[in-house]
């Protein structure tokens, strides 16, 4: 029967005592101090882990059971111990089996050199290679350092946007309104009279949030990667309902989306082949250039579903009309894909859209950005944490002949 911490002090006393009287007692004390450090690293492991999830070889098969299942050893129950290793034979309480389970430790708390050890050691291979009564086993953490993220619908039409951090909660920008009118005239000819005016441009900032509970003991026992994990949870789908926002959103408690903006050019497309979109979509560009917009200034932003004809549209030999993929045949302008585009409009609820423009043009504005807060006190009695995500923010397409839609496209 191993020995508490308590008890290994009191004998470790004793032995210092006898060996100021001039004993010869240096074996035993070094023996009883590896038996010390032994207790210490159980002690943390149970502290840790709530329990030893360690079986060692002569242990009850139930124990083996239990651990399989994901429960845990404490201390008194069977007879055992948490945290001696019981490596090949009978319980080891110093020498190698310390030494191996000092590494164990030293290696959770991330000890490179300890890390080599284990991985290295004969020890290791048997106490994670066995099971039961094989040699006995010893189960690892499965939290991953990291976490992978799932996929989800980025917010690329946010990035396009120019930005603008505000202050306010509703913001005024002053725009071009009428043209001025000019002329070359002669001597003595009445100059063109014109009124040019100055429209403003209003938005209001709007919040989106959301809130998600984690229990207090996931939280401990993913050494706060499920904190990191929400905080990208959060982000992507705030980034989402933004995105959703700023092309199709109302204005009635969100911003007005770009496709809905009074005064976008909307045109049927030529067709629904690869060809004769890229030919709607030059089309559209040359309108643009007729309002002075450079190539360089503009991007072209479909749905995924619309963007494959392009990768497979053929000529009459069969050959790849876009080996280079659409950004290449376009040049200077640039192509961003989208899947947040309604692709579930027209007579047959199964149309999307193709947006050509220069976004530059759509202002975001950003009243608070993304923050992320936990709190203990909401779910006190649940012994949860509640996380909740913010961000306000206003949006408006300043210049709605910026932008021309092509409708109509089909799957």
């Amino acid at each position: 029967m191993a020995r508490t911490i308590g008890e290994l002090l009191e004998h470790i006393k004793g032995l210092q005592e006898r060996d100021g009287r001039g004993e010869n007692v240096a074996s035993e004390l070094a023996q009883v101090r590896e038996e010390l450090e032994v207790a210490k690293t159980a002690e943390a492991l149970r502290q840790t882990r709530g329990g030893s999830r360690y079986a060692g070889q002569h242990s009850a098969q139930e124990v083996a059971d239990r651990l399989a299942a994901g429960g845990v050893i404490m201390p008194g129950q069977n007879g055992l111990v948490p945290g001696v290793a019981q490596l090949g034979g009978p319980q080891v309480a110093g020498g190698e089996g310390a030494k191996f389970f000092r590494d164990v430790v030293s290696a959770k708390a991330g000890n490179p050199d300890a890390q080599r050890r284990l991985m290295a050691s004969k020890a290791w291979e048997e106490t994670t290679g066995g099971a039961g009564g094989a040699g006995g086993f010893l189960v690892a953490d499965q939290v991953l350092p990291n976490y992978v993220p799932v996929r989800a619908a980025a917010a690329p039409i946010r990035e396009l946007a120019s930005f603008f951090a505000v202050q306010s909660d509703q913001v005024v920008v002053n725009i071009e309104g009428n043209q001025i009118e000019v002329e070359h005239l002669g001597e003595l000819v009445t100059k063109p009279d014109s009124t040019g005016s100055i429209a403003q441009k209003v938005s209001t900032v709007h919040k989106v949030a959301g809130t998600s509970t984690v229990s207090d003991e996931l939280l401990a026992d993913t050494n706060g990667t499920v904190a990191t994990l929400i905080g990208g949870q959060f982000g992507r789908a705030i980034g989402q309902a933004q995105d959703i926002a700023l092309l199709s959103g109302s204005g009635v408690g969100e911003p007005l989306g770009v496709l809905n903006t009074p005064g976008v050019n909307a045109v049927a497309v030529d067709g629904q082949t690869g060809r004769l979109l890229y030919a709607s979509i030059r089309k559209a560009i040359g309108r643009l250039r007729e309002k002075f917009y450079a190539e360089t200034e503009l991007t072209v932003l479909l749905h995924p579903r619309d963007a494959t004809k392009f990768d497979i549209a053929e000529d009459a030999e069969q050959r790849l009309l876009f080996s280079g993929g659409l950004g290449q045949a376009l040049g200077p302008v640039r192509v961003v894909v989208d899947a947040n585009i309604p692709a579930n409009t027209g007579a047959g609820l199964n149309e999307s859209r193709i947006l050509v423009g220069a976004f530059r043009e759509l202002y975001f504005f950003s009243r608070q950005p993304l923050t992320v807060e936990s709190s203990r006190d909401a779910a006190w009695f649940e012994d949860a944490t509640v996380f909740r995500g913010v961000e306000r923010y206003g949006a408006a397409l300043v210049k709605s002949e910026a932008v021309e839609v092509l409708t109509g496209i089909t799957p």
